[in-house]
């Protein structure tokens, strides 16, 4: 049971890592760090892997919240609203 539980625990420091790395690199993307810019281009250049998975989450994302039914919907609550 002890395993487990330290197995645990080095997840969660490694997810609690994760997180204040993405923190730090959202951050300087938001000053337009233009090397953290150019260090997240060369990664994704060096891992197609990478590349690939970035890409084929952002599609999902903008099909999720700009697809047809949801635009329509959308425009339906504001007309709504103002009607």
């Amino acid at each position: 049971m002890e395993d487990i539980e330290d197995k645990i625990l080095v997840a969660l420091q490694e997810l609690e890592r994760w997180q204040n790395r993405k923190i730090k690199v959202k951050e300087r993307l938001e000053r337009n760090d233009a090397d953290i810019m150019a260090e997240s281009i060369i990664k994704i250049i060096q891992n197609p892997e990478l590349g690939n998975k970035l890409s084929y989450n952002a599609r999902n994302k903008v099909e999720a919240q700009y697809s047809r039914e949801v635009v329509i919907q959308r425009w339906q609550s504001v007309f709504h609203d103002y009607l």
